[in-house]
């Protein structure tokens, strides 16, 4: 991750917001943060997230994504985090990426629930046995 966003104005929170279709439309969220640079000693920089996701004092660390994600499908007329400065941060919030999925229901499988399965070998084996022997008799004949 090399890029991020930030808020317009440093000192206004990050607010993530959409209202779904229908308000019964689920969503899975990820959201990578990192920091980008190298702070010096005088700069902090140190968040709270609320709404549907939440963090407390959180400072991203240089050059390792930490990411969150909603355990949970979340719903409703609203999602909305919003991502504010702490009293000690000196620089505003950051983000580098978020991910949402809208979750879909599959009422009914596309595949045969026999997909994937191993073959009775434990059936096939007598057979299977006396083939090869058959071959390599076959073979110095």
């Amino acid at each position: 991750m090399s890029t991020a966003v930030t808020p317009a104005n440093d000192n206004a929170p990050l607010v993530i917001r959409w209202e779904p279709e229908h308000e019964t439309d689920e969503f899975s969220v990820y959201m990578h943060f990192t920091e980008l640079q190298v702070l010096t000693t005088n700069q902090t920089r140190q968040f709270n997230m609320s709404g549907a996701l939440f963090l407390q004092n959180y400072s991203p660390p240089y050059m390792r994504v930490f990411t969150i994600y909603s355990v949970s499908a979340l719903s409703g007329k609203e999602i909305k985090f919003s991502l504010e400065r702490t009293e000690n941060s000196t620089l505003p919030p950051i983000m580098n990426a978020i991910e949402i999925y809208k979750v879909k229901q599959f009422h009914q499988s596309d595949t045969f629930q026999g997909d994937g399965k191993p073959p009775n070998y434990h059936i096939l084996y007598p057979f299977l046995l006396f083939l090869q022997l058959f071959c390599y008799d076959l073979k110095h004949i």
